[in-house]
């Protein structure tokens, strides 16, 4: 076996790797490896791998073949084989006596017929090609050897000539050719070359194309080209391709409407007009402000502004492009002024930029008119509208924090004409109040039985909103927090127990001030209900008997004295607690009773509930004179003594508290004078 495929001599302390099977056999520093006792073990797949400085690579696999009871073996070096590289057939005779005649097949048919002496013959092809592709065997006399296929690859591929510009080719267009030839050796080297109308252009060079930065008419004729391998002399020729050089179009001409004079709003019209020669020419047209295009080249030959502006005045011209050959023709330049109908409008804020809340605040948006138009008013706060108006003033009533507060901005257009004009942007800034200090205010009272409920308030007399308020219970503890836009947050409790009794406050705060305030701190007494049921009961035994006593003495007054006996009646308010203040009316002789009550508030839906009495006086005078000597000798008379006794009536309910109005506790002659809790 043989390792071919390098140009360049192999270094001789480079080893070439032999592998069977695809596992490492040996190596050897020659190109060639030797089995010489073949048994039927060694018929396997083969291949080798060289590196160097100059060549790198792994062969292609051989299958050797060790065939057994066979007279004719054909043997042959490579089953596959590059372009160009030598085939070698040897046919060889186990049992062959006088002189021999081996033949030589492909594919069925005899290609070869040698004579020899010796028992074996050797058939070489030189140079192999696409057509040396085949099954091979070989015959003596009657005896038939082995079917060897033989695989011959392409080191590359015809090549084909291509002119890179798609269509027509016409004058000042780069022309360009490209000798394409696919590789299919990485390892060959390719040369190349070009002609034109059969005569070289380019000759042996290493460069694959060949081209004309600017075609002339003297250009057209037919094109092709040629590539050589530098090793084994391969030569494969392209296709011939015909390629002509036409003339294009004229020179452009822009043509503009409203020149020389152009007001804000008018409609400009752009044409750059030019004569095509050739119908199938694809143009692109560029337009040009001041040397800046204004866009990309685009196939239209005609530019629209719908509404001039003052951006518009400048300098203009036109470029033509034919793209399929790269030619540019440029235009006369024409000069365009734009001039105004009204000034870039101006915003003000008066009384100023910084106002308190609650201020009013007015907007100025004024512009300058150079033409009679009608002109709108748009204003801006943060981008988005606030009003559309032929007015230029905006009025804001009373300001607000921090709504009001931001960046504010005005657009005057006239829209008939497209023209809009903005402002300049003015910042609003609004002073927020603070937070004054808060008030806690406990109902229904700030002595409560167990299971009641407690209600806060915490309220504020100004403050810029939202305002967040905080309950605390002992001044450290947060009981419940809360943001509102109102003065006043309630903050209830439910079912209160002995542990709820303490001191209770609340704090205010808002954005415009860094602290919160706190109100003052207002005690909360929870009573247990064993010892309010303790107060009831004590209360309830001299209850019963005062009832008797006093329906006793209700009876034999009223059998006595019926007409004369009088009702007391005080005129004290409840207070908060239940008890009763009182201003003592003078007692008649005739005073012996008055009635007595009991308080329910409007909770209380059941009469029999927490019944309570009234200690009632009755005032005698007698009917003795007393005095005494004061300084200087003179006496002073004073009021006889008033001699008390005590009388008790039927307790009746009757409704009092703070629910009660006043008109209603004014109309009642019974009131209650302990207090319910």
């Amino acid at each position: 076996m043989k390792c071919l495929g390098c140009d360049r001599q192999q270094d001789y302390r480079t080893p070439y790797l032999w592998y069977k099977d695809n596992s490492f056999m040996t190596y050897t520093y020659t190109s060639e490896f030797t089995i010489k006792k073949v048994k039927s073990s060694d018929e396997a797949t083969y291949h080798c791998e060289m590196k160097n400085d100059y060549c790198r690579g792994v062969s292609q696999s051989v299958n050797v073949i060790v065939p057994v009871g066979r007279n004719v073996i054909l043997q042959i070096n490579l089953l596959s084989v590059w372009e160009g590289d030598s085939l070698q057939l040897t046919c060889r005779c186990k049992r062959c006596y006088g002189r021999k005649r081996f033949k030589f097949h492909k594919d069925g048919k005899s290609i070869k017929d040698l004579r020899i002496n010796k028992n074996s013959v050797t058939y070489r092809i030189q140079s192999a090609h696409l057509e040396d592709v085949g099954s091979y065997s070989c015959t003596y006399e009657k005896s038939t050897s082995n079917q060897v296929d033989v695989n011959v690859r392409e080191r590359f591929s015809k090549p084909v000539l291509r002119v890179e510009q798609e269509g027509e080719i016409f004058v000042s267009q780069p022309l360009a050719i490209t000798c394409h030839v696919e590789k299919f050796d990485p390892g060959v080297r390719l040369t190349y070359i070009f002609y034109k109308d059969f005569k070289t252009l380019q000759d042996h060079s290493e460069i694959n194309y060949w081209n004309v930065g600017s075609a002339l008419m003297d250009d057209s004729g037919t094109y092709s080209c040629a590539v050589l391998s530098m090793w084994r002399s391969l030569r494969k020729e392209s296709n011939v391709v015909a390629i002509t050089v036409k003339q294009v179009f004229s020179e452009p001409e822009l043509r503009i409407s409203h020149v020389p004079t152009v007001f804000e709003g008018d409609e400009l019209k752009f044409l750059c007009f030019v004569e095509t020669i050739h119908a199938n020419v694809l143009l692109q047209y560029i337009f040009f402000k001041n040397a800046k295009d204004l866009k990309a080249a685009q196939y239209s030959r005609e530019m629209h502004i719908s509404a001039a502006s003052l951006e518009n005045s400048g300098t203009y011209y036109c470029e033509v492009h034919a793209q399929a050959f790269g030619l540019r023709k440029t235009s006369h330049e024409v000069s365009i002024l734009v001039k105004e109908i009204f000034s870039t409008p101006t915003l003000s804020a008066k009384p100023e930029t910084q106002v308190r809340e609650g201020q009013m605040l007015k907007l100025l948006c004024q512009v300058e008119i150079f033409q009679a138009f009608p002109l709108r008013r748009t204003f801006y706060k943060g981008g988005n509208v606030l009003k559309l108006s032929d007015a230029e003033t905006y009025l804001i009533e009373s300001v607000s924090w921090p709504h009001d507060s931001g960046v504010y901005q005005c657009e005057a257009a006239v829209r008939s004409r497209g023209v809009k004009k903005m402002s300049n942007e003015i910042v609003i800034s609004v002073q927020g109040t603070p937070v004054s200090k808060p008030l806690l205010t406990i109902k229904p009272t700030m002595e409560l039985l167990e299971g009641d409920k407690l209600l806060l308030i915490c309220s504020v007399s100004n403050g810029s909103s939202p305002l967040t308020y905080i309950f605390y219970k002992d001044a450290q503890k947060e009981l419940y927090r809360e943001e509102s836009n109102l003065t006043e947050v309630p903050f209830e409790m439910g079912n209160v127990n002995k542990s709820w009794e303490g001191k209770y406050s609340c704090a205010v705060g808002n954005k415009v001030s860094e602290l919160r305030l706190k109100s003052e701190l207002v005690e909360v007494t929870i009573i247990e209900q064993s010892r309010a049921a303790t107060i009831i009961i004590s209360l309830l035994s001299p209850l019963l008997a005062v009832v008797l006593i006093g329906l006793y003495f209700f009876w034999r007054r009223r059998n006595k004295q019926s007409d004369s006996s009088r009702v007391l009646q005080p005129t004290g308010m409840v207070t908060g607690t239940g008890s009763q203040t009182y201003n003592e009316p003078t007692a008649s002789n005739d005073n012996e009773y008055a009635n007595v009550g009991t308080a329910w508030t409007l909770e209380t839906t059941q009469h029999d509930n927490h019944v309570v009495y009234s200690e009632v006086r009755i005032k005698k005078r007698n009917n003795i004179d007393h005095g005494r000597e004061v300084s200087g000798g003179n006496w002073r008379k004073e009021m006889p003594p008033i001699d008390y006794s005590i009388a008790y009536s039927q307790v009746n309910f009757v409704k009092t508290g703070a629910n009660l109005p006043r008109a209603e506790m004014e109309d009642v002659d019974l009131y209650e004078n302990i207090a319910r809790n």
